[in-house]
Formats: structure tokens, C-alpha cells, sequence
């Protein structure tokens, strides 16, 4: 998985997943949430099919972003 949003919005060559991470804009700014999209990326990077999306809390969101960073 990769977790950086890249301008072009291609996932890296050697990837088969690309992550993206939104807040939930209705989310309360006290306890703000946040959605979390794996997306299935091509051999060439192209992001072609959303695998799932979940709502989590922040600090879910931050562990989860740590480790794809490890």
C-alpha cells in the first residue's frame, strides 16, 4: 500500500495498492473521523477500482498511516 497523494494520481510501479485518506466533513471537528480508500492500481500505476472505504477515528487513522510508512 502507499499512502501519499500523488499529483498525477497514480499509484508507485512497484505497488499494487494506493491509499487515500479524507476527513469526514460531517464529522464533529472535536472528534473529527476520517474515511480510508485502498484503491486496485494497474502495472503502470493507473488506479482502477476502489477495494473498500471505512470511517475511523483519527487516531486509527494515524496508526494506520505510521505503518505504511514503516
Amino acid at each position: 500500500m502507499h499512502c501519499q497523494i500523488q499529483q498525477d494520481g497514480k499509484c508507485p510501479p512497484t505497488r499494487e495498492f494506493y491509499m487515500f485518506f479524507s476527513r469526514d466533513l460531517k464529522s464533529e471537528m472535536a472528534f473529527p473521523r476520517v474515511y480510508t480508500q485502498p484503491w486496485y492500481c494497474l502495472e503502470d500505476g493507473t488506479p482502477t477500482k476502489l477495494k473498500n472505504t471505512r470511517r475511523v477515528d483519527l487516531e486509527s487513522a494515524i496508526k494506520t498511516w505510521h505503518e505504511l510508512l514503516t
